[in-house]
């Protein structure tokens, strides 16, 4: 997301005046209270005063590329493709529209079609949450993807307890747990015969920081990852755990 954004201008918290923010976007004032509007929908709190402008509730940081390929380190450098989105409708679907070669992942701030286990939709509130998704070439899929999901859901925690979150659990075949909630779900996808040559896509959904009025939708007990953590982690930092080869 490098070109300017509107939720860019806004993530540091401060106010920011709505001529200012049409001249930085190149467009007409009018068109700051439709886009704000917009991010409203998307489930963030814009707060907006006359003469002052509008700001966040609170500071968010938004992912990026390279700031992502950097913490990850060795296992960002052997990606073949990386991508970052603001919105989007699912990172497993955009991985399946890419298809090409090598291991390449997608994560997003957003998803409008966010998908969990049989097709149920998974809340994406903007920017509240980790949604990614990781594709790879393989020759073979002959072991079962419920055991592949398996092994996903342990690197998962492992790669969690490293940065100090505790009472995590598996709850087969593909959730996330902490202290008896729903922390986050694994979705395990794949195109072409298994047997041959196929294209696995890993998608992971984890609920790191979103409030109750963003999972109104969700119709189970859930917790999120700040409430299992010491300190609460920065959404670049948290994941270098992941840079293990």
């Amino acid at each position: 997301m490098s070109e300017v954004t509107l939720v860019g201008l806004l993530a540091d918290g401060a106010w920011h005046r709505g001529p200012a923010l049409a001249e930085a976007l190149g467009v007409s004032r009018a068109a700051i209270s439709g886009r704000v509007a917009e991010l409203r929908e998307l489930g963030l709190v814009v707060h907006s005063v006359a003469g002052r402008g509008y700001r966040l509730a609170a500071p968010i940081e938004l992912l990026d590329e390279d700031t992502i390929r950097s913490a990850l380190g060795e296992v960002g450098a052997r990606l073949n493709g990386l991508s970052v989105h603001e919105r989007i409708d699912s990172t497993n679907a955009e991985l399946a529209r890419q298809g090409g070669p090598g291991m390449t992942a997608c994560l997003a701030e957003y998803q409008s079609a966010g998908r969990g286990r049989a097709r149920r939709p998974w809340a994406s509130p903007f920017g509240a949450n980790l949604y990614v998704s990781l594709a790879a070439d393989v020759s073979s899929t002959r072991a079962p993807l419920g055991a592949l999901s398996l092994a996903v859901g342990v690197c998962v925690i492992e790669a969690l307890r490293d940065i100090g979150a505790q009472d995590l659990a598996l709850k087969w075949p593909n959730d996330i747990w902490a202290d008896g909630d729903k922390l986050g779900g694994i979705l395990i996808e794949h195109r072409g015969e298994l047997g041959a040559r196929a294209r696995l896509i890993v998608g992971l959904g984890l609920n790191v920081s979103m409030d109750r009025a963003q999972a109104e939708s969700i119709d189970q007990p859930w917790t999120r990852l700040i409430d299992h953590l010491p300190t609460p982690p920065g959404a670049i930092s948290w994941l270098r755990p992941y840079s293990r080869p």
